[in-house]
């Protein structure tokens, strides 16, 4: 999750942001911020996320996704981990 680079035609590029404060990293604060942002912009097709507990499900259960890493793909967004400790990689 990160920002969202479209190009016009004739190659001008922009980017979009979707910005909200949550109290915590909850499913229903995190889902109900997917559900605004995506209403406001669209879906992307495309989700780069991180690997912090609340995409990639709990550090008890190391092989398991997240709620909302299931539900993207049946959106249609495809969702991709950066590599573990490179925070360079949120570009």
């Amino acid at each position: 999750m990160d920002f969202m680079m479209r190009t016009l035609p004739g190659g001008q590029r922009f980017y979009w942001l979707y910005l909200a404060i949550l109290q915590a990293k909850t499913r229903d604060q995190v889902s109900a911020f997917f559900v605004a942002a995506w209403q406001a912009i669209g879906l992307p097709h495309v989700l780069q996320v991180d690997n912090d507990n609340v995409w990639r499900g709990s550090s008890s259960a190391p092989y398991t996704f997240s709620f909302l890493v299931r539900l993207w793909p049946l959106l249609g967004v495809q969702v991709i981990f950066i590599p573990p400790y490179t925070p360079q990689a949120n570009t």
